[in-house]
């Protein structure tokens, strides 16, 4: 068992993660392409930890790489995206809408 690299979050159990369902070979490389999540819309987005995700993967960032751009730290992203931290900054509410 190991951590997906794709949703970063699931479990890899055999071949397959459980959250987002890509598949592994017996190497640990994805064997499937995986379609990019939609584009978030930007008029009345609720800005929650699946928006943060969702838009991170839509970028093609790292949660470092979001975190550099926004001034914050990694583990903010990381509790944005799993809720552990619901409540978002209106300030990096907007700065993550401008990034769309």
């Amino acid at each position: 068992m190991h951590i997906c690299k794709r949703c970063v979050n699931g479990q890899v159990i055999g071949n397959q993660c459980l959250q987002c369902g890509a598949e592994y070979d017996n190497n640990g490389n994805l064997t499937m392409p995986l379609e990019r999540p939609q584009k978030p819309k930007l008029s009345d987005t609720e800005v929650d930890g699946d928006f943060v995700k969702d838009l991170r993967m839509q970028l093609n960032l790292t949660q470092r790489q979001l975190a550099k751009h926004l001034g914050i730290t990694k583990v903010t992203v990381y509790c944005w995206e799993t809720g552990r931290t619901r409540k978002i900054k209106p300030y990096h509410q907007e700065r993550l809408k401008q990034l769309l």
